[in-house]
């Protein structure tokens, strides 16, 4: 399919997007005037009349708003860079070059769907707040935008024997990386981690109970669990009571999982990939090989069983930490990631790293700072017990939650300690880490915004350093390794984010 610049004349959005605009300045201005609904439902009556009409004008105002705004929002493209025009009260005109452009990621809703259209979202790294967005687009134009955009990047042309003449991209050069179907959905449902959440959901509960006996509703007549017989729930219920929520919690993350990632399709794309997934809110996220800055992988004590991983493509993120943009497949095998990697890296690329184990002494530390604390505590609890008198079932309690809480600090101590391993070859630098389950992540050396060694107090006695790797996806520390070794690692990896000539941002 052959690729032209039809976006030379500025163009409006598709007409959707009046109402995806209302829809988007209505919600804004709700959230942050909820408040000044309560009159209108417990005031008096004539109250209620001057809101309901102060409403009325509010809302035709607004509407009226969000028309012009649609109006006056267009966009084209000159050169290789794309302008956009909007404004309601003041003109403002955004010019972004291509090569700034790191990914154009599509979102539909239940709206967008409906009308086949898009709302596409368009994410440049180094900037300081959100990048712009269109509301709504014909499923077509938003298509040859971005071919065209991608296609036209100074930093993926492909060589040419003729000078200012652009080779064009096939956009049908499609393949199939990943497809995950119900029965993976389910499986990714039932393997997260449940109990953080019936924690997330017994706090809540706790929390929206407290508030409610904060401003005088009386809760212990709504129940017949009070303080004078919670104690004689059997045990036999409590349990009951905690297997319900699980379930329940399970039935929830398999619903949600489904909904959110039905029909999930990786494809490889020419220099890149795209992602599309969801089923009323449908998602396209595209991203080009030389945007990407990290991948990671990871699992946790159920995925491991069934041998899934969560993988994350990490992109070059702008400071707002919120909106950035990845690749997220939330259940895959293995050999799919191998699958994936071999397509950014060569597959004796990953085959020759080196790996290398932190010095015991960071777990040696760990030990020793939580068995200070925990003696401490004894010495604590003794002296409380000395002066205060406390039962011995109490004092009893007491020691064994502390016991408890040493032995686990200590036990995923050295559970952490074991796992923690680096390596690194010409081209990548992976970390690996991990308590329960396992992470993986995987630097591309010459992608890397910068290195530093550190150095705590301890450390320059024991002539031991951390080294710190800066990427534009965040950055991730090696923690205690040999000095002589920190600074050989950060000599290199600086030599090589010099001297490689490849273009990445």
């Amino acid at each position: 399919m052959s690729i032209n610049n039809g976006f030379s004349t500025p163009r409006k959005q598709s007409y959707v997007a009046i109402i995806m605009i209302v829809y988007r300045v209505y919600t804004k201005v709700i959230k942050q005037f909820w408040y000044l609904l309560i009159p209108f439902f417990v005031g008096k009556k004539s109250s209620s009349d001057i809101l309901l009409y102060s409403l009325i004008v509010l809302s035709l105002v607004l509407a009226i708003y969000s028309i012009v705004d649609f109006f006056r929002y267009r966009f084209y493209i000159e050169d290789t860079d794309l302008i956009v025009e909007k404004g309601v009260f003041s003109r403002k005109r955004i010019v972004i070059p291509f090569d700034r452009i790191q990914s154009i990621n599509f979102k539909q809703n239940i709206i967008h769907q409906i009308f086949n259209v898009v709302g596409l979202e368009i994410d440049t790294a180094g900037t300081n707040k959100k990048e712009f967005d269109f509301h709504a687009l014909n499923k077509k134009v938003s298509n040859d935008l971005r071919d065209y955009i991608f296609a036209n990047r100074k930093n993926v042309q492909l060589n040419i024997a003729i000078a200012n003449q652009k080779e064009e991209i096939k956009t049908n050069q499609i393949q199939n990386v990943i497809r995950l179907e119900i029965n993976d959905l389910i499986k990714i449902g039932l393997t997260q981690n449940h109990f953080k959440s019936l924690f997330v959901a017994l706090f809540s509960l706790y929390w929206i109970i407290e508030q409610l006996k904060n401003i005088g509703i009386n809760i212990d007549k709504y129940t017949k669990v009070t303080e004078d017989n919670i104690l004689n729930l059997s045990l036999y219920l409590l349990v009951s009571l905690s297997i319900f929520a699980i379930i329940i919690l399970i039935i929830v993350s398999v619903i949600r999982n489904v909904l959110r990632y039905y029909n999930l399709v990786l494809n490889r794309i020419p220099h890149g990939f795209k992602l599309e997934y969801g089923l009323f809110d449908r998602n396209e996220i595209s991203v080009m090989d030389n945007k990407m800055q990290v991948v990671k992988w990871s699992d946790n004590l159920l995925r491991r069983l069934l041998g899934l991983f969560t993988l994350h493509i990490e992109l070059a993120s702008s400071v707002a930490v919120k909106q950035r943009k990845s690749i997220l497949i939330p259940g895959i095998k293995r050999k799919d990631i191998n699958k994936i990697t071999e397509f950014y890296f060569s597959k004796d690329t990953l085959d020759t790293i080196k790996f290398y184990s932190i010095d015991r002494y960071y777990v040696i530390r760990r030990i020793l700072i939580v068995s200070i604390v925990y003696f401490f505590s004894l010495a604590g609890l003794y002296l409380i017990n000395h002066l205060f008198g406390l039962k011995s079932q109490e004092s009893e309690d007491v020691f064994i939650i502390l016991t408890m809480l040493f032995s686990y600090f200590v036990f995923t101590s050295l559970l952490k300690y074991r796992k923690m391993k680096f390596g690194f070859n010409n081209e990548v630098i992976q970390i690996n880490s991990g308590i329960f389950g396992n992470r993986y992540s995987l630097y591309t050396a010459y992608k890397l915004q910068g290195v530093k060694v550190t150095q705590s107090p301890v450390q320059v006695r024991k002539n031991l350093a951390n080294l710190i790797l800066f990427s534009g996806a965040g950055n991730e520390t090696i923690h205690y390794i040999k000095l002589f070794d920190a600074k050989k690692i950060r000599d290199f990896l600086l030599y090589r984010i010099e001297t490689d000539k490849r273009e990445w941002m």
